[in-house]
């Protein structure tokens, strides 16, 4: 699978923790540095610790390579994503009108999906409170549907990789589905674009519209940033514990 770029509101997809992409280097046994003739202990020690940091650094520099282009809605590897109760109380902040069984449905599904295709579930949120209210029955005027706001149209051509069966824009009034095709939508969108800003900017506007926007100028979408701000008050409430 093609490595897409990732930001701290993605999870770590590719299963391998901080400990296994250093194991190798950590293994190497210190040298004793020049030091002076006599071979002191000290000198020995001051090389060993010099070769521990240039070894480290120098396996460590792929890594940090690959995570440059992370933004804060992927989720972090230093932190564990928010639990399914968090994301419960988050949904009934947003539409507390829903039946408590409609909500605990919602909230599992964007946990489900959500870890499925690398977000921080609280990020998802926020694009659903942006996006529909928390509503699965929302529609806007240009016809997108449900909880993510997906275009039919857009929903069946992603639909088949996403492993679903197309059988029409009804299905989109199922939170699975949709949140589904809409978490696979971003993320082609990412793997397109390869700038995580811009990708949301084009979940929003169209990939045609924001075909060499810079990622700068993303950062600076209105919409880009209202659900970034979301994100960071949901963050906020959960370290809080208010969530």
């Amino acid at each position: 699978m093609d490595r897409l770029p990732t930001s701290p509101w993605h999870h770590n997809c590719t299963g391998v923790s901080r400990h296994q992409e250093t194991s190798h280097c950590t293994s190497a046994q210190p040298v004793s540095g020049p030091g002076k003739a006599t071979g002191s202990r000290r000198g020995q020690r001051m090389g060993g610790q010099l070769l521990r940091v240039t070894v480290l650094t120098f396996c460590l520099l792929p890594t940090l390579a690959g995570r440059a282009s992370q933004g804060p809605w992927h989720a972090p590897l230093n932190r564990p994503p928010a639990p399914l109760s968090s994301v419960f109380r988050a949904v009934s902040r947003c539409r507390p009108q829903l039946h408590a069984r409609e909500r605990w449905h919602i909230a599992g599904v964007i946990h489900q999906e959500s870890q499925r295709y690398g977000y921080d579930p609280l990020f998802v949120v926020a694009m659903v409170q942006v996006e529909s209210a928390c509503s699965p029955r929302a529609r806007s005027e240009d016809g997108a549907l449900g909880l993510i706001q997906v275009k039919p149209s857009t929903a069946r051509a992603v639909a088949k990789g996403a492993g679903v069966r197309w059988r029409g824009a009804h299905m989109l009034a199922k939170p699975a589905i949709n949140v589904r095709l809409g978490l696979r939508y971003l993320r082609q969108l990412e793997k397109q674009f390869h700038d995580p800003y811009v990708a949301i900017a084009a979940y929003n506007l169209g990939p045609e519209r924001v075909a060499g926007m810079p990622g700068h100028r993303a950062r600076r979408n209105h919409y880009v940033r209202k659900v970034l701000s979301h994100y960071e008050l949901l963050l906020a409430r959960h370290h809080r514990g208010r969530l």
